[in-house]
């Protein structure tokens, strides 16, 4: 018998347990996943999989009813098919066919430490430079002549405040003795957020740019208890009880740049990317796609922010992990909201035998040719 979408979503609330999670600040994976575990344990981690994804996942409303429907579809064939004791690893390889479905590149579940996640193999355009020099900081911040180079290989969260302060104040150095700034975030799948941000506000000099025109969150009872582990996000607190499911949280619409604004940084800024420039990678593009000279040189990115704001949620059966993002959001700068799993599309597309930092290399030196010529 086929079951509506409804339907199996009634039975799967039904048949799942009220609290057989756990939200931790990192996965921490089995330590053993050839270890078995009975038939009702295994059975209670898939069905509570599935009203995560129906209660908390902050996607599943924008998800097309045929999408919702397939996933839900496979989860029951899996449940239906445990009938006896199930090894960790067996449950875990079945339970990765969930991940596959979904363009979602956040989404995670995992049980070793290679978990299922919708990422690409890089296009080789170059490697980020921090790599190509070898050295024990993720950050490159230097000088060629007039074209200051910022290069980061991931975005790891600065010791302190003073750490963060100290990067600042090279950023600012950089824009002060040079007339244009390349910044290489390829291979870079994200992280904190903070140097992120920092670059952005700094290259700006606009104390705030939205990240996004509209984000939406759940209204549920679940979704409630998992926004409690968010403390950067004080619109989630602001929600009325009464509010509909799904419900808008931030609204920056109708947002545009002050036409006097000047930025901080006048000159050209290049940004190499390509397809694993993921995350707060996107974040920075989102601050400096406000600027009419940025411009994107390599490939497209990765496509990894529509569904954000996630916590690492335990299926205390298996402990198999899920990455499950709370947050779906409409990405800035961006007509088409089919922007996960495509990204941003470069002004300036590499072929995959040139290095982006050559043809960005070269772009700038003409251009700072060109206005020397005019001046």
């Amino acid at each position: 018998m086929v079951l509506l979408l409804e339907q199996l979503e009634q039975r799967f609330l039904e048949i799942a347990p009220e609290n057989r999670f756990r939200v931790n600040k990192l996965p921490n994976f089995p330590s053993d996943i050839d270890k078995t575990i009975s038939k009702g344990s295994a059975r209670t981690d898939v069905a509570m999989l599935a009203k995560l994804l129906i209660q908390a996942y902050g996607g599943w409303p924008f998800y097309s009813k045929l999408l919702r429907r397939k996933i839900l579809t496979v989860l029951s064939r899996i449940y239906n098919s445990i009938s006896g004791p199930i090894k960790i690893r067996e449950l875990y390889e079945q339970l990765k066919s969930i991940v596959a479905m979904m363009p979602d590149r956040h989404i995670m579940i995992g049980a070793d430490k290679n978990p299922a996640i919708n990422m690409e193999l890089p296009i080789n355009i170059g490697d980020n430079l921090v790599k190509s020099r070898n050295i024990n900081k993720p950050y490159l911040i230097e000088k060629r002549g007039r074209i200051g180079i910022i290069a980061i290989s991931r975005f790891f969260a600065p010791d302190d405040t003073d750490d963060l302060e100290h990067i600042r104040q090279r950023v600012l150095d950089i824009m002060s003795g040079t007339d244009a700034i390349i910044i290489d975030l390829r291979n870079n799948g994200g992280g904190s957020m903070h140097i992120a941000s920092m670059l952005g506000k700094t290259l700006s000099g606009y104390d705030w740019i939205p990240r996004s025109r509209r984000m939406f969150t759940r209204n549920t009872p679940l979704a409630r208890k998992l926004h409690q582990y968010i403390t950067d996000f004080p619109a989630i607190k602001n929600i009325p009880n009464n509010a509909k499911d799904p419900v808008m949280i931030v609204d920056n619409s109708k947002f545009k740049m002050p036409r006097n604004h000047k930025w901080a940084f006048s000159g050209d800024i290049y940004i190499l990317v390509n397809n694993r420039s993921a995350s707060s990678s996107e974040t920075v593009i989102e601050y400096l796609k406000y600027n009419p000279h940025t411009k994107l040189i390599g490939t497209h990115t990765s496509g990894c922010n529509q569904y954000v704001h996630y916590r690492f949620i335990e299926l205390l059966g298996s402990g198999i992990h899920v990455r499950l993002p709370l947050v779906y959001k409409e990405v800035s700068h961006v007509k088409s909201q089919k922007f996960e799993m495509h990204g941003y599309t470069p002004d300036i597309e590499c072929e995959s035998s040139t290095d982006a930092m050559d043809l960005a290399l070269t772009e700038a030196n003409k251009n700072l040719i060109a206005k020397n010529m005019c001046h």
